[in-house]
């Protein structure tokens, strides 16, 4: 079935941010063809929806272009992307099931709950595929690999052997780098996910967090690379546990599994999950699973064809008094007040 117009315009307009990096302005908006802050789509059939969401895509320089995703697919979405450069490309995903589709190198499913690093070669095209019923919020921040390396003062020396390669150049499209999110990334993920400002302001705001987000990307790669020889190995197989829990949370977060359950699932004891998550993320198992429940419902409560009730369900609360208490001790205001501002 043919996808929204709307659409196909956004990826039109990225297909063409790389080409004309001479012309093209610093703080420029891409989105559709009259370049306006965002666009909503919808499917053209009368009746059925297919997609509603919003795609922001804003040129902070000539070589950095950030993309914010929004967005709900009923149906499967595809779109073919035609980079004319090499670019390293870094996304930083909450939510959305999807994949990259390379003619010689097939499929590239990108992590949820996660951010990951990859470099496409020059005129290496690919198709980008989000999967049915997934609901998308990610932040995707793409580079000419040189612009990357000295704005950012990147040193291979500095990070993992094959990070590095991945971004100097060495290793081909299809190699992906992980790296888990921690709580002063999502926090800002969730920030550039809902923007208030507008105008040259908003602009400023998306340059402000996109480089924020990327300094604390590399910044923790750095310090993790840095400490990895003074610590025990054992020590480093429980962070990753602990990140593996992170990732479990955030993929179940409308029903969240038990911490009985977790700790089965991770391969830790209850002690030990619930001290070290703690520690990594300066919350308790049970604060960020409640923080990250609010933060998507406040981001649902935007799209007014949901009722309140509505939210509370997609969010695991099956009383809307219950939900509406747990959002004003969050936010300090009731559910439908955050519709008014």
């Amino acid at each position: 079935m043919e996808q929204a117009s709307d659409i196909a315009k956004v990826y039109a307009e990225f297909n063409e941010a790389f080409r004309a990096s001479s012309v093209a302005s610093r703080g420029q908006q891409y989105s559709g063809r009259a370049f306006n802050d965002a666009t909503v789509w919808r499917d053209g059939q009368v009746g059925e929806t297919l997609i509603i969401g919003n795609m922001e895509l804003s040129r902070i320089s000539d070589g950095m272009l950030v993309c914010i995703t929004k967005g709900n697919y009923d149906r499967n979405s595809r779109q073919q992307i035609m980079p004319s450069s090499d670019l390293v490309s870094i996304r930083f995903v909450l939510s959305g099931n999807y994949w990259l589709e390379f003619k010689d190198m097939g499929r590239l499913q990108i992590p949820q709950a996660c951010a990951s690093l990859q470099r496409t070669r020059s005129n290496a095209n690919f198709d980008l595929v989000i999967a049915s019923h997934s609901e998308m919020n990610s932040v995707t921040i793409h580079f000419k690999p040189q612009f990357l390396i000295d704005s950012f003062a990147l040193q291979a020396g500095k990070m993992p052997s094959r990070l590095a390669n991945i971004i100097f150049g060495r290793e081909e499209a299809s190699t992906l780098y992980e790296f888990p999110l921690s709580s002063r990334m999502m926090t800002t993920i969730l920030s550039m996910l809902h923007i208030s400002h507008q105008g040259s302001r908003r602009n400023c705001y998306i340059q402000a967090k996109a480089t924020e987000l990327i300094c604390q990307f590399f910044g923790d790669i750095e310090q993790s690379f840095t400490e990895m020889p003074k610590g025990l190995p054992a020590d480093l197989k429980v962070k990753s546990k602990i990140f593996e829990a992170q990732r479990l949370l955030v993929e179940n977060y409308a029903k969240p599994p038990t911490i009985r359950e977790l700790s089965r699932r991770v391969g830790l004891n209850r002690s030990t999950i619930c001290t070290e998550f703690k520690q990594v993320f300066n919350k308790t198992i049970f604060e960020f699973c409640q923080d990250y429940r609010m933060n998507k419902a406040n981001e649902m409560l935007q799209d007014r064809h949901l009722t309140v009730a509505q939210v509370a369900a997609q969010v695991g609360y099956g009383h809307a008094t219950n939900f509406t208490v747990a959002y004003k001790k969050k936010f300090g205001r009731f559910p439908k007040e955050s519709r008014n501002r």
